[in-house]
């Protein structure tokens, strides 16, 4: 158990450095830097339209010549997506055809459970050429199982930060003398995107868990409701907000961004060990 917690946790750590490497090298880009360098869809991608993607002409194949990211695909059946990975060599030794169509159809998702084929080699000549060395479909498997506890325990961790921050924020708030705990909140929607915060809020308002504190303080949130109801993202914007009024240092800037990005990929059950 304990050599599994060490591997686990240097997983996390690899991953953080990655993600934290990856968003260093963007920042200060805008976005059309960042496309006409290729990091994104090309600087010419054209804007879509929800005419355009319903156009029975496919437009967005041939209509106005709009690229797709990689080849269209054909839906294919179950069976033949074992074909096909058979044909790109990989094996079936370790977990039979069968169990690998029932785990297809009832556990998860081709797409998904090839993204973990990143991690193996391909044969560079002979025989098996851009076929893959040494990969059966139980380590793909294996490797979803592992995927998925390693979100899941990025997720807690997350939020024991995500709370962590909230009730830092509340305790400023509560030491202030000048301060009723509202007045910082009015502060921080007046400035440039409260609107948008806002909205956000409004959006929850049906929302079973949220829809009575919205109800009751919509548009005037005391600090200790505000942070209830904002996303992560926000709640970071408002760290940075309280450290400008504090003058005191709440969160590392670089190293939220990147939890951040860590937790909504792990929120939304993207694949993080590929």
């Amino acid at each position: 158990m304990k050599k599994k917690k060490i591997i686990i946790a240097s997983i996390i750590t690899i991953l953080i450095i990655l993600i934290a490497y990856s968003g260093y090298k963007i920042i200060g880009k805008s976005t059309n830097e960042m496309l006409s360098e290729g990091n994104g869809l090309p600087a010419s991608f054209p804007y879509v339209t929800y005419e355009d993607l319903i156009n029975e002409n496919d437009t967005l194949c041939c209509g106005k010549g709009i690229a797709l990211i990689g080849a269209s695909r054909t839906m294919v059946s179950t069976e033949e997506l074992i074909l096909h990975m058979k044909e790109k060599g990989i094996t079936f030794r370790e977990t039979s055809e069968e169990d690998a169509k029932n785990f297809l159809e009832h556990n998860n998702y081709y797409m998904k459970l090839a993204a973990y084929r990143s991690n193996y080699e391909k044969c560079a000549e002979g025989k098996r050429k851009g076929k893959y060395q040494n990969l059966d479909f139980a380590y793909l498997q294996e490797l979803s199982r592992l995927d998925m506890h390693l979100r899941h325990l990025i997720l807690e961790m997350c939020l024991d930060i995500e709370h962590a921050i909230k009730v830092r924020l509340v305790d400023l708030a509560t030491k202030d003398p000048q301060e009723d705990g509202y007045d910082i909140v009015r502060r921080f929607l007046a400035e440039e995107g409260g609107m948008r915060v806002l909205e956000g809020i409004r959006r929850h308002k049906s929302g079973e868990y949220c829809k009575d504190l919205i109800a009751k303080y919509y548009p005037y949130f005391p600090i200790w409701v505000f942070v209830e109801l904002i996303s992560f993202g926000d709640l970071l914007y408002f760290c940075y907000f309280c450290e400008k009024r504090y003058n005191v240092k709440i969160v590392n800037s670089a190293l939220m961004n990147t939890v951040r990005d860590v937790r909504n990929a792990a929120a939304h059950s993207n694949c993080l060990l590929n």
